[in-house]
């Protein structure tokens, strides 16, 4: 099934934002999802493939360049969570204006599990929220998680493993305490050189870590326990269990805690999943985790 494309620009938190709207092939009134960012420079056409599976099963997708990526301005390197959240909101604003488009939902990937929770706790025009691969946590638990499982699994020895956890706590600290961020990145510099390290050879320059290492300060901590506690709309959580990014276990026994009384939570566990929705043996995309996604929305809208 062939689906259209409409051009999007909408106004986010002090930036103008651009955007592909993917709709089903024929005109109508649809449910839509704006698809919610994971961290990192992501420009529209990494959600596009997920798009095109929803529109042309009936849900229309808003896939947009985060704040300075592609054609959209601003800085994504020093926006807190709750800036890119009134970002989000910006793209939900505009589809409820929008003649074709009915209910409007939140997708979130992976930093987007903070994100889209905050966007919808900040407005009454989020239906429904589907969240994959969800850190329910704080992001300093979550990013310490990731450091220990992804060494392990790639053989690292303990002594460069506690070595970089003890950085990693040493820089949380320092953030904490609102300090000078410049002697942490020589600690940084110091560990650049390991295999391990997610900045690696792509290293960025020293202004762009900075502004990264001081939107740190004002994320680290976010609890977002009682944003979801305070949500009253359908929420869908999908997880992989082979993840080494997020503490699966921890985080679904987090979210069915702080929604035991919701009346609508859905969470779908992937024994195979990775983070991002692949199969962990053959690398390829787990096609169940869209079609359970998009069975779940069209049941409630």
């Amino acid at each position: 099934m062939t689906t259209r494309h409409q051009l999007i620009q909408f106004p986010g938190d002090q930036v103008s934002l651009s955007g592909t709207l993917v709709l089903p092939e024929a005109s109508g009134a649809y449910p839509a999802v704006v698809c919610v960012h994971g961290s990192g420079p992501e420009p529209r056409a990494w959600s596009m493939r997920v798009a095109e599976q929803f529109a042309q099963q009936g849900i229309a997708a808003l896939v947009y360049d985060k704040r300075g990526t592609g054609e959209s301005s601003g800085d994504w390197t020093s926006a807190s969570y709750h800036t890119l959240a009134k970002d989000v909101l910006g793209g939900v604003k505009t589809l409820k204006n929008h003649p074709e488009i009915s209910k409007v939902g939140l997708r979130g990937v992976s930093q987007g599990g903070w994100v889209a929770p905050l966007a919808a706790s900040l407005s009454q025009n989020v239906d429904f929220l589907v969240l994959v691969s969800p850190a329910i946590m704080t992001p300093a638990e979550q990013e310490l998680y990731r450091v220990e499982t992804q060494m392990r699994r790639a053989g690292e020895t303990e002594e460069d493993i506690q070595e970089a956890l003890s950085i990693y706590r040493i820089f949380n600290r320092a953030a904490r305490q609102n300090r000078d961020l410049l002697p942490i990145m020589a600690l940084y510099d110091l560990l650049s050189v390991k295999k391990y390290m997610s900045f690696g050879e792509a290293l960025p320059p020293e202004p762009v870590l900075l502004n990264i290492f001081k939107q740190w300060h004002e994320v680290l901590d976010l609890d977002i326990l009682p944003v979801l506690e305070s949500l009253k709309i359908p929420v869908l959580a999908l997880f992989g269990d082979r993840d080494t990014f997020v503490p699966v276990p921890k985080s679904s026994e987090n979210l069915r805690s702080a929604l035991k009384h919701h009346p609508d939570l859905t969470v779908l566990h992937f024994e195979n999943g990775t983070h991002f929705m692949t199969d962990d043996t053959s690398g390829a995309p787990i096609p169940e985790a869209s079609e359970k996604a998009i069975q779940w929305i069209l049941e409630r809208v």
